[in-house]
């Protein structure tokens, strides 16, 4: 009896895909995907400009003008709309990196769009985590370890798969960088704890203190490295080897970006963004907490944070005035 069902069942859903295939073959298509690039995950200042990566493609944001343009993956563009990381060159060019795809580059000048993947370039991989420049060096880190370039010349690589013993570092997922002022090479957040690579081509690690070793984001802050952990930030002080506290936010995700601005340290994340007064106190900047990814200084000194928020009822761009954040949303969701 079972059989004789199924038979019947599966004599009445043949058909059914055939009709299904045949309505696809007509251009009716099965599913409509819509982009949105209000999910802000990277910001870039250039001039009086913004450059957001966004989860739906990139945004070139000119405030002034009220000129906004969308990006999205094409044949010959963007080589992904799921975007990780926004940085811009000393030649003004803008490179995107992709959470899958590598490295998308746009050249505003002549509107042309360069692919810098791993299938093409000297980089460890292609789930891109950060971009930064620094003078004429350009550092990338990846899921799967990092790429150091000087004047387009690769000068420092780290590959899983390739390299043994992680070249040194705690671990291949390479979160940041920082490059170190006083020339003496460059400093790496990985997941698993904070190495620096000297110019001798030897690598240390820099553990101790947190009570969890991921660090997630790493900055130059009035003569110290400031990295964020997931029981807050901490320092660590030139000559020394442990990471003293500061506080702040605190789980895995509480930040998602460290900004220096000379004077203060501000930390934007889950809760918001904060700042560290020279006295160690931290506080709320703004009137409101929101999930920030990034935040910025444009050219008038005004700070400028990005915000993902899956219920999207805080995401987007924001721009702290007088105290006030205010949010700016962007037309979409585009049709794919």
């Amino acid at each position: 009896m079972m059989q004789g069902i199924c038979s019947r069942a599966f004599a009445l859903l043949v058909p059914m895909l055939l009709a299904s295939a045949a309505g696809a073959q007509e251009g009716d298509p099965f599913f409509r995907t819509y982009l949105s690039v209000n999910e802000v995950r990277s910001l870039a200042v250039d001039g009086d400009r913004f450059w957001l990566a966004t989860g739906g493609g990139a945004v070139l944001y000119d405030p002034a003008g009220e000129g906004i343009e969308l990006f999205h993956r094409s044949r010959d563009g963007l080589l992904s709309d799921s975007l990780t990381s926004v940085a811009i060159a000393p030649d003004g060019r803008v490179w995107f990196g992709c959470e899958r795809a590598g490295i998308s580059i746009f050249d505003p000048l002549d509107r042309t769009w360069e692919a810098f993947t791993s299938l093409q370039r000297p980089i460890p991989g292609d789930r891109i985590r950060r971009i930064r420049f620094s003078g004429d060096t350009l550092f990338v880190s990846a899921a799967e370890g990092y790429a150091v370039f000087v004047s387009g010349d690769q000068i420092a690589v780290c590959q899983e798969g390739i390299d043994d013993l992680r070249c040194g570092l705690p671990s291949y997922d390479v979160r940041d960088f920082a490059g170190d002022p006083a020339g003496n090479g460059f400093w790496i957040a990985t997941a698993e704890g904070v190495a620096h690579h000297d110019s001798s081509e030897t690598t240390t690690i820099y553990d101790a203190g947190p009570s969890s070793p991921a660090a997630g984001r790493l900055v130059r802050h009035r003569g110290s490295w400031i990295a964020s952990f997931p029981d807050g930030a901490y320092r660590l002080d030139l000559g020394t080897e442990t990471w003293d506290p500061l506080g702040g936010p605190t789980g895995e995700d509480a930040v998602r970006a460290l900004l220096s601005d000379g004077e203060r340290l501000l930390a934007a994340g889950a809760q918001g963004v904060w700042s560290l007064a020279a006295d160690g106190a931290w506080s709320r900047v703004g009137d409101r907490s929101f999930p920030a990814t990034s935040i910025a200084r444009d050219a008038a000194g005004g700070f400028w944070a990005g915000a993902r928020d899956p219920s999207e009822n805080e995401d987007g761009l924001w721009r702290l005035d007088s105290g006030v954040w205010e949010r700016t949303v962007f037309p979409g969701p585009s049709r794919r």
